[in-house]
């Protein structure tokens, strides 16, 4: 199934809830192994208001704003 990059980073971060994972953000790594898309349409999202980045000590998270 193709999803795009907003509904792979709600899947990450629903899995890791239903695990009880935290924290249940999404790092960068992940949906890039997941969707195999450039840190470039991250930055694009971002830029648009419907994800936020950050920093963390291994990389950078990514929250979906609602």
């Amino acid at each position: 199934m193709n999803m795009n990059t907003l509904e792979i980073i709600s899947e990450i971060v629903s899995e890791k809830k239903a695990k009880g994972i935290w924290p249940t953000h999404a790092t960068e790594r992940e949906v890039i192994q997941r969707c195999q898309e450039s840190s470039n349409e991250l930055k694009e999202l971002e830029k648009k208001g419907q994800i936020k980045l950050g920093p963390t000590i291994n990389g950078i998270y990514i929250t979906v704003i609602q």
